[in-house]
């Protein structure tokens, strides 16, 4: 009878052994376990700060802001056009009285102008990657913005000054509200001024750094065309 050589029955322990060689390694990047070889970023990084983004997500961020800053535009249009057709239907009454507005208004429309140059200079300096000089002309920017602030609350001082209250006439409260609410936008595009000049400060491309200043100079442009139709409103 012939004899037949059996082959030794194969382990638990040596399958597990074959199988864990058999099987690809995990990458390890940035101290991180990466199981899907699809979500390695370049470079060990993704384009917007997470795991797997690239340039399109920059892209739609970008695309993001700037449909949220022009929605907040026409928001806040839409807002002054009903204070305008409030003004403009009241302003037609008998009784109607126009007050001589406080000269310092003069003033505080120069320098608003002033800072939406410094502000075009900015943006234009970080489309081209200069972030010193953006920073610097952002700056700039910064203190005309505050400086516009405080000539409005000097010129509500001397009507005040002056006895000339909200509720003397029609004309000095509709000054006070459009005034001050629009001191208050101004306000909001000095926060944003403030973060383009730390954004400026961080990592990024020169067309990142571009869009996110084409964003608030849009905004601050705004509220300085708002400004001068306020004004031109106020002296009618």
């Amino acid at each position: 009878m012939p004899t037949t050589t059996r082959k030794p029955p194969r382990t638990r322990h040596r399958l597990r052994r074959q199988g864990a060689a058999a099987r690809p390694p995990v990458p390890v990047i940035a101290g991180r376990r990466v199981d899907t070889p699809g979500r390695i970023p370049p470079n060990g990084r993704g384009g917007g700060g997470g795991w797997g983004g690239g340039p399109g997500d920059d892209e739609a961020r970008a695309r993001a802001a700037t449909m949220a800053t022009w929605m907040v535009v026409a928001a806040v249009t839409l807002m002054f056009m009903g204070f305008t057709s409030t003004y403009v239907a009241r302003s037609a009454e008998p009784g109607w009285a126009r007050q001589d507005l406080p000269p310092l208004l003069w003033w505080n429309t120069a320098v608003l102008l002033a800072s939406s140059v410094t502000m075009e200079l900015a943006r234009r300096r970080a489309r081209k990657g200069l972030v010193a000089g953006a920073r610097r002309a952002l700056g700039v920017t910064t203190l005309l913005g505050l400086a516009f602030v405080a000539g409005q609350v000097a010129a509500w001082a001397q009507w005040l000054a002056a006895g000339v209250v909200a509720s003397g006439s029609t004309h000095a409260a509709f000054f006070y509200l459009l005034s001050g609410v629009h001191a208050a936008h101004v306000a909001g595009g000095l926060g944003a001024l403030l973060y383009g000049m730390w954004r400026l400060g961080r990592p990024g491309t020169p067309a990142q750094m571009a869009a996110s200043m084409t964003n608030i100079a849009t905004y601050w442009h705004f509220v300085d065309v708002l400004w001068l139709y306020l004004f031109a409103l106020l002296l009618w």
